[in-house]
């Protein structure tokens, strides 16, 4: 087993560090003001992108449904008290005041959930967030699959979605149309400034760049 000084120095810390450039880079290229206060990193996982975003920001906050995930961040972590990470087990962040965060970022993590479900989290990202602050999250289309399994009836799909995930686990994709991204977002009373489209995986697939 790796220990934890071998794992700080595997090139998967070094993908997060050019990714979070990258977005930055981006966003300012457009005109995009990133105040480089505290920022929020949503579905952090190993701390991957919350390491790199301390390099950028000077508090950073680690947020994960898994207990395993927020346990070896904490320790991976080589930033001291400027990195922290939180266990949120609940599908909103409430446990998070208002007005807090100068930069929301979450890579991936939506996409494994329901709309529904992404749907509200994007709210509390422009909640959490300081007027002028800025939220970037990605998510692709909705696939055909997806389009086909929302026209059944819950009662039906969510027992055959828990007796193959007995079965046979494995991650969901799911997608949410731009159209429907700028209704929650002006809803929630911001802005999309920017979109970059990403081309890798899946088709449609993009990055939002959100204003509060």
């Amino acid at each position: 087993m790796r220990s934890l000084s071998t794992i700080r120095a595997l090139p998967f810390y070094a993908t997060g560090q050019s990714q979070v450039r990258a977005i930055l880079d981006y966003a300012e290229m457009a005109g995009l003001h990133v105040t480089r206060g505290n920022a929020l990193d949503f579905g952090s996982g190993l701390g991957r992108l919350s390491q790199a975003l301390a390099d950028q920001f000077e508090q950073v906050l680690g947020v994960d449904i898994a207990p395993a995930m927020v346990e070896q961040a904490t320790a991976l972590n080589r930033h001291g008290e400027r990195v922290s990470y939180l266990l949120n087990e609940v599908d909103d962040l409430a446990a998070l005041p208002s007005q807090t965060f100068d930069f929301v970022l979450s890579e991936i993590t939506l996409m494994h959930m329901r709309p529904d479900y992404s749907k509200r989290y994007i709210a509390e990202f422009l909640r959490v967030l300081r007027p002028g602050g800025v939220a970037v999250f990605q998510l692709p289309d909705p696939t055909k699959k997806q389009r086909i399994k929302e026209a059944i009836p819950h009662f039906i799909l969510d027992p055959a979605l828990r007796l193959r995930a007995k079965r046979a686990p494995r991650m969901e994709i799911y997608g949410i149309t731009r159209a429907e991204i700028e209704r929650a977002t002006t809803a929630a009373g911001a802005n999309i400034a920017l979109v970059e489209e990403i081309h890798e995986g899946q088709a449609g697939n993009r990055r939002y760049y959100v204003i509060a």
